[in-house]
């Protein structure tokens, strides 16, 4: 067995509970992210500087030395709280896909897979990395700016500055699902394009702004996926 094959579960003979249990994980999924949003413009932006752009390593390390809880709290939120419920989604949509669209199925499992470990990894150093700051803020600025620096290089690697693991997985599960008719097509059209736009995160080609339009088309897809879902669970018998 694989990590791309799982065996039939209790859910997987209730069609309900199926497309309830994925809807449910997709809106948290799309909570997760909603609800960083939100923690970043009430509570992080308004300390004028955190990542901004040009913004030295100095004055980085004096907001984490300033806002630690802040930080680790908004950390856990988008990464850890978002990895579980992507673990719960992607394990979902294999069940969901496997019969109809098994090569799909297994595409997005392993992508999923992927991107979850990205945010636990991600997420467990920020938290770490942020209390190591703070603690290094006073009595070793040279080591505080040097850890900050080598944080800012992973949050922006693998954190939400490249989107690519991310936009490869929504596209996989719109292909999958506009095989089988899991999802509208408009949902499926939506998910491709949010796709399209994470790959192109890669390029580092207007970063900011691609970043940007993939965090409020995954939103927007999660939230109308979801509820897709659970229409449908509402429907079988």
């Amino acid at each position: 067995m694989t990590i791309t094959d799982f065996p039939p579960t209790s859910l997987d003979h209730h069609p309900r509970r199926l497309p309830r249990a994925g809807g449910l994980a997709a809106l948290g999924q799309g909570a997760a992210f909603l609800a960083g949003m939100v923690m970043y413009v009430l509570m992080i932006a308004p300390w004028d500087g955190y990542r901004a752009p040009g913004s030295s390593a100095a004055s980085n390390v004096a907001l984490v030395a300033e806002h630690p809880v802040e930080l680790q709290t908004w950390y856990a939120v988008i990464f850890i709280g978002f990895g579980l419920a992507l673990v719960a989604g992607t394990v979902t949509l294999h069940g969901l896909l496997r019969e109809r669209a098994p090569g799909w199925a297994r595409a997005q499992t392993a992508l999923g897979t992927i991107w979850a470990t990205l945010m636990f990894a991600v997420g467990m150093t920020a938290i770490a990395g942020v209390d190591m700051i703070a603690g290094l803020a006073d009595t070793s600025p040279a080591d505080a700016a040097s850890t900050w620096l080598s944080l800012d290089l992973l949050l922006t690697g693998m954190g939400g500055g490249i989107e690519l693991v991310g936009g490869l997985w929504v596209a996989a599960v719109s292909m999958g699902a506009l095989r089988t008719g899991l999802l509208p097509r408009s949902i499926n059209v939506l998910g491709l394009l949010v796709g399209v736009i994470g790959v192109l995160t890669t390029t580092l080609v207007l970063a900011d702004e691609l970043t940007a339009a993939f965090g409020v088309g995954v939103i927007a897809w999660y939230l109308a996926s979801g509820i897709a879902l659970l229409r449908r669970s509402t429907r079988s018998n």
